[in-house]
């Protein structure tokens, strides 16, 4: 019980800096919101994927090929959302990352481990 002691207020410790960023601090309270809105907009593109018709492109035009190519608006509307569910994505990840890899890392750097020690301050 006294090691999870220690282990419990490293933890304090290292959310206390943490907390000491704005950045962090918003993401904190918005984590879920940003979970969320990436869900919904991950359901927008598989519909738009979905329900887009690539019918419309001739088979004897390339995209090197001709000036006058052009991707229509729903290839537009897909690599946009695409763009914003990968930027949330990295963003989630990245949160997750600084707050919780480092805490599991520390507990296990007593047992031998030291994967991914340069995380923590």
């Amino acid at each position: 019980m006294l090691a999870a002691g220690d282990d419990l207020d490293d933890e304090m410790k290292y959310q206390h800096k943490l907390s000491q960023f704005p950045l962090y601090r918003w993401m904190s309270r918005n984590i879920l919101t940003i979970k969320k809105t990436t869900f919904g907009l991950v359901l927008l593109l598989n519909i738009n994927v979905m329900l887009s018709t690539f019918d419309q492109f001739d088979i004897a035009q390339t995209v090197a090929g001709s000036s006058g190519f052009d991707l229509g608006q729903s290839s537009g509307i897909t690599i946009f959302l695409g763009i914003i569910v990968m930027v949330n994505y990295m963003t989630i990840t990245a949160f997750m990352v600084v707050s919780f890899v480092p805490l599991e890392v520390s507990g296990r750097a007593g047992q031998g481990s030291s994967f991914f020690c340069f995380f923590y301050f």
